[in-house]
Parts: structure tokens; C-alpha cells; sequence
């Protein structure tokens, strides 16, 4: 067979257009899926059928099709399982079969090796099918529990008859080529893949060598053998036709016709003006039918808005009183929030205000404990000073003098930190106020808001507390400590004192016993 000159893809390039050569009109259609033995899809159904319209109208030159599949494994193992059902298209394909066998061109099925199911149904439906003598043939719905489509039953009855029809279909076993050939199946068996390709490919170029109108005319009449018109429009066609002189012509001279499948110019002429009046009759059909439509369309949208309007104000009409009281219970449940907002904000205010009050009592405790503190350690020191043996008294009313200094000092600190700690507090209070005011404000808003405010405040005031009391016990430690070391120094001094003395004392009294002695010891 020749090289092909020109190629175009359908389907993702699962279905091949190919133009074999120029010159032989010959075209050839390829079943390209070879990794599923070329099963066909819903898809490829469809593009398959617009590569036959593409074939008409673009391709005009071709005159014979050839239908195969990729390789010799398989010419078209049948439909693709593995897709999920779509019953618009399951119902459209019968439709492409139909197109496919009504086809103005003669179309030869090329089998090597399976040809099984769908892929039966797509060879039946063409004019003829020669076969690889390894070719294998089945319809196997009944082993898939499948209901086998009328169209191809009916198709496979009138090529084989009904028994051998029924054999096929209700064993669903596969057959031989040879088998095949024997039932009417197929036209011709060849040897191998060289010898099938070869054979199909001299018999398409024998039909495409024939006049075109004939052929086609000849397909029209077995296929369409109830429409009478269509058949007067063939016949007419061939006798008006240029080929019908070249046919004469060639017979008388001994020599190969060269048809070109052209109507004469009258006939042409004819033509035109009858597709023309036939065009305009279907569009003005076509135009009524529209309008047609279009009325009962609207009217149809017309009263199904009304009715929608209808449904859409009775709805309305059902659901305001529900509206109504769910704006109600907005309203008395916002008054409740609100309600409850102002009560938090109060509580706040309260325990701000209660927490303000203890931090500033025990700032004044914390003063009070600590003056007086140091009051009592004063007395006690003083007190102690008193019972010092006289010998000491300058000594003690020196630390005494010290000691009262001593207390003033610390009474001081102590009431610079309790003033501090009362300013801190009255100051914690101006704040905890504008706070308290600003927590009343925002309660609207939100009563959590308010609390945790609230919560920060009593912290802060915990903190004042803590920090009140730890100052005034540094002060008063430190109060009792200098108390100490002064009430050590001066007994420390008082015991110098007395120790130096008893000393004085004691050697007065040795130098009177010295001189009593020497006084006695003189001549008399």
C-alpha cells in the first residue's frame, strides 16, 4: 500500500484520518487505542462521526474509505468498560452506525486479528469486510450480562439470516474467519497481514477508478431503497453527469475511463436551484417551528412568573408574622444583654471601688502598726537606759538623746511611706474610677469586656496591697534592727563605765590602806 501523504487526528489521536495519496481517492480511517486493542469510547464514537461530515466537506477528491484498526493484534476489541455509563450518548451511537452505513461512500472493513462486540457492530455497518485468516469474531453480550442493541441485532440478521444470527448471539462464542467467510459475514479471507492490506488495498482503488455517481448511487438505492425521491435524484444525477459521456467515450476508443464524478452544467445549474428552493422551504419551516416555539416559550415563562410571583408573596405573606416576632425577641433579647451589661458594669464599679477602700485601710494600718512599732521599741530602750547604775547615767542619756533621734527618724520614714502608700492608693482610686467609668460606658457593648476589666483591676489592686505592706515591714524591720544596736552600744558603754569605776574606786581604796600602813610604820 502507498505511504500516506496527509493525516489528522480525532479523539486525542485515538482515530486517524489519513489521504493515502492523491491520486488513488482513497482514505483510511485507524482505530490508534492498540494499549486497550483498540476498544472505542463514547467518544470516539462521536468524533468518528464528524470525521465522516469532515469527509464530505473538505476532503472531496475521496471516493473510497478503509476502516482499520492499529496493528494486527486487534481491529476493534469493541466498547471501552472501563467508562462510566452516559445513556444520552449510549443512545446516540446507534445514530452514528446509521450514518455510518447510509454514507454516500463506499466504505471496506480491513479485520486483523479481534473484532469482537462494538467492534462487530462498527464492521457490520459498513459495505464490505475482508479479513486476516486469523481474525476472531463474537458478539459477546450474553457472558456480560448486556442487552445486545436492536440496531445490530437487526444488522447481523441481514447478513447472515436468523439462525446463524442466533448462534452467534446466544452462545457468544467467537468464530473463525474462515467460519465467518462461510455464514456471509465477511467477502474474503486473506493469508496474512501483507497479503490483507495488498488485497483491500486494490480493491478500493478498482471501486475509486469507477464513476463516482454510479457508485454512490448504487450505495443510496440498497440502503435507501424506500426513499423514491432521493433514488429519481441519483439516477438523474448520473444521467446528467460528464461521466456519462466519458464512460461512452472510453468504451468506443478501448481505453481507461477518467471519471470525474461531475454534473454537467445544466444539471448543476438545476441543482442549485433546487437545493435552493429546498433551503428556503426548510428555513421558512424551520422559521415557523421557531416561532412557533419561541410563543409557546414565553407564554410558558409568563405564567410560570406568575406563578413564582404568586408562590413568592404567599411566602412572604407566611413568613412576616415569624419576622415580626424574631425582630421581638431581637429586641427584648438586646434590652436583656443590655440589661445584664449595665449590672456587670456596676458589680465592677463596686468591687473597684471595694478594693480601693481595703488597699487604702491597710496602706493606714500598715503606717500605724509601723509608728508604733517604733514608738514602743523607743520606750522600751528608754526604759532600759532608766535601770543603768548611775555610774552610767551620762553614758545612757547620751544613748538616750541618740535613741530618740533614732525614733523620730524612723517615725518619719514610716509616715513618708504610709503618705506615699495613701497617695498611691488615693492615686489607684482616681484610677480605678476612670476605669470603672470607662468599663459603664463600654458595658453596652459587651459584658465580658466589663468583667475582664474588672478582674485586671482587682489584680492591679492586689499588687498596691502587697507592695504597701512589704515596705512598711522593710521600714519596721529596720526600725527594730537600729533599736537593737543602739540598746547594745549603750550597754556595751554603760559596762565600760561601771567596769572603769569600780577600778577608780578600788585604787583609792589601796592607796588609803598604802599610806595608813606607812603612817604606822614612822618613828615615834
Amino acid at each position: 500500500m502507498s505511504e500516506s501523504f496527509f493525516t489528522k487526528e480525532y479523539a486525542s489521536g485515538l482515530i486517524l484520518f489519513n489521504i493515502i495519496d492523491k491520486s488513488s481517492h482513497i482514505g483510511c480511517i485507524t482505530i490508534n487505542n492498540p494499549s486497550k486493542r483498540n476498544a472505542i469510547s463514547r467518544q470516539m464514537w462521536l468524533d468518528l462521526s464528524n470525521l465522516l461530515d469532515d469527509c464530505l466537506l473538505n476532503y472531496k477528491t475521496i471516493r473510497v474509505l478503509i476502516l482499520t484498526g492499529q496493528g494486527q493484534i486487534s481491529f476493534c476489541s469493541g466498547a471501552d468498560l472501563s467508562e462510566k455509563e452516559d445513556e444520552d450518548i449510549d443512545h446516540t451511537i446507534p445514530n452514528i452506525r446509521i450514518k455510518l452505513l447510509q454514507f454516500p461512500l463506499p466504505i471496506i472493513a480491513k479485520i486483523n486479528g479481534y473484532c469482537l462486540g462494538g467492534g462487530l457492530a462498527l464492521a457490520m455497518h459498513v459495505d464490505i469486510r475482508i479479513a486476516c485468516q486469523n481474525a476472531l469474531f463474537s458478539i459477546p453480550a450474553v457472558k456480560l450480562g448486556l442487552a445486545c442493541p436492536k440496531d445490530i441485532i437487526d444488522r447481523l440478521i441481514k447478513l447472515v439470516g436468523e439462525s446463524h444470527a442466533k448462534m452467534i448471539l446466544y452462545t457468544g462464542d467467537r468464530i473463525s474467519a474462515q467460519q465467518a467467510y462461510s455464514i456471509g459475514l465477511i467477502q474474503y479471507v486473506t493469508d496474512n497481514h501483507d497479503s490483507l492490506d495488498q488485497y483491500v488495498f486494490d480493491l478500493a482503488r478498482k471501486i475509486s477508478c469507477n464513476a463516482p455517481l454510479s457508485v454512490r448511487s448504487i450505495k443510496l438505492m440498497i440502503e435507501n431503497r424506500n426513499d423514491d425521491l432521493a433514488i429519481k435524484n441519483v439516477i438523474d444525477a448520473c444521467r446528467n453527469s460528464n461521466d456519462i459521456i466519458e464512460g461512452r467515450n472510453a468504451f468506443r476508443e478501448k481505453r481507461e475511463a477518467n471519471f470525474q464524478g461531475q454534473k454537467t452544467g445544466e444539471q448543476l445549474k438545476q441543482d442549485a436551484q433546487q437545493k435552493g428552493t429546498e433551503l428556503k422551504q426548510q428555513a421558512e419551516q424551520k422559521g415557523a417551528e421557531v416561532k412557533e416555539k419561541a410563543g409557546a416559550a414565553a407564554d410558558a415563562a409568563k405564567g410560570k412568573l406568575d406563578e413564582v410571583k404568586d408562590a413568592a408573596n404567599k411566602k412572604a405573606d407566611e413568613l412576616k408574622p415569624k419576622v415580626n416576632e424574631k425582630v421581638e425577641q431581637a429586641k427584648e433579647t438586646g434590652a436583656q444583654l443590655a440589661d445584664s451589661a449595665s449590672k456587670k458594669a456596676d458589680e465592677v464599679k463596686d468591687a473597684a471601688e471595694n478594693t480601693t477602700n481595703t488597699l487604702l485601710g491597710t496602706a493606714i494600718h500598715a503606717k500605724d502598726v509601723t509608728v508604733e512599732k517604733v514608738q514602743e521599741l523607743g520606750h522600751t530602750v528608754v526604759e532600759t537606759v532608766q535601770n543603768i547604775p548611775e555610774a552610767a547615767a551620762n553614758a545612757a542619756s547620751f544613748v538616750g538623746e541618740k535613741l530618740t533621734v533614732a525614733g523620730q527618724w524612723a517615725a518619719e520614714k514610716a509616715s513618708e511611706v504610709g503618705t506615699a502608700t495613701m497617695q498611691s492608693a488615693q492615686d489607684a482610686i482616681h484610677s480605678l474610677t476612670g476605669l470603672a467609668g470607662e468599663a459603664s460606658a463600654k458595658a453596652e457593648e459587651t459584658a465580658d469586656k466589663a468583667k475582664e476589666k474588672g478582674a485586671e483591676l482587682k489584680e492591679q489592686a492586689s499588687d498596691k496591697i502587697d507592695e504597701g505592706k512589704k515596705k512598711a515591714n522593710e521600714l519596721a524591720s529596720d526600725a527594730q534592727k537600729k533599736g537593737q544596736e543602739l540598746k547594745q552600744d549603750a550597754q556595751q558603754k554603760a559596762e565600760k563605765n561601771e567596769h572603769q569605776s569600780n577600778v577608780h574606786v578600788s585604787a583609792k581604796g589601796t592607796a588609803h590602806n598604802v599610806s595608813a600602813s606607812n603612817d604606822s610604820n614612822a618613828p615615834r
